[in-house]
């Protein structure tokens, strides 16, 4: 009986072939667009979801009313905000400052210019990135160290342990790698390739993007 079936479907395919054709090109196309659709929201949805705090992680916006009317929203804090939050509002218990940069890193030979932030301690337990070298107690707290990516680790040590290695940053300072950070998700939306301590930002910039938990 089966048999049948398939050759009466086979007989109708070969008799209305043009027919057949868009049907089925367009279920092919109507499936394809479905997969894609689901794909893409899985990957929204799924952004920052790694993260073990994620549900309690914030980021502080700031609203500039023109004398227009008009409204702008920045990303950008005073620097000193950070602090005034955490001891204002009881209810926060972290409040990280972060400041994205680009710095040029050379290190026997290699020269690339790299991008990161200037973040403080709390960061990196707020965002609870996973550390694969080093001890995430200790990082971030002295000046000229610095936590790398697997990713510029590989590019600059190759297979030599990174842990204790110089890097030369912008041709003036030596920076110690006291730590190897996991490669970040491409769904995440804080990204970087290397993060140093915020009191070793150069000029100490006037706002920040602030995080609270």
């Amino acid at each position: 009986m089966l048999r049948n079936y398939f050759l009466v479907a086979l007989r109708n395919l070969r008799k209305h072939r043009t027919y057949s054709l868009l049907n089925i090109v367009g279920l092919a196309v109507g499936l394809a667009t479905a997969l894609l659709i689901l794909l893409w929201v899985k990957e929204e949805v799924g952004h920052n979801r790694f993260y073990d705090k994620y549900r309690d992680i914030y980021s502080v916006l700031v609203n500039f009313r023109f004398e227009n009317g008009e409204i702008s929203t920045y990303e950008t804090i005073p620097m000193p905000t950070a602090a005034a939050l955490k001891a204002e509002i009881p209810e926060i218990r972290r409040a990280a400052r972060s400041n994205n940069t680009s710095r040029l890193f050379s290190h026997q030979g290699t020269r690339q210019e790299e991008f990161g932030r200037y973040v403080d301690p709390d960061f990196l337990d707020s965002f609870s990135f996973p550390i694969v070298r080093g001890q995430r107690a200790t990082a971030l707290f002295e000046p000229f160290s610095i936590l790398i990516t697997e990713q510029l680790a590989k590019k600059y040590f190759g297979e030599q342990e990174p842990i204790g290695q110089q890097l030369r940053i912008n041709g003036q300072y030596d920076y110690k790698v006291v730590g190897v950070l996991k490669n970040l998700p491409a769904n995440s939306t804080v990204q970087f390739d290397f993060l140093m301590p915020m009191q070793d930002s150069s000029g100490r910039p006037s706002t920040v993007r602030i995080f609270l938990e």
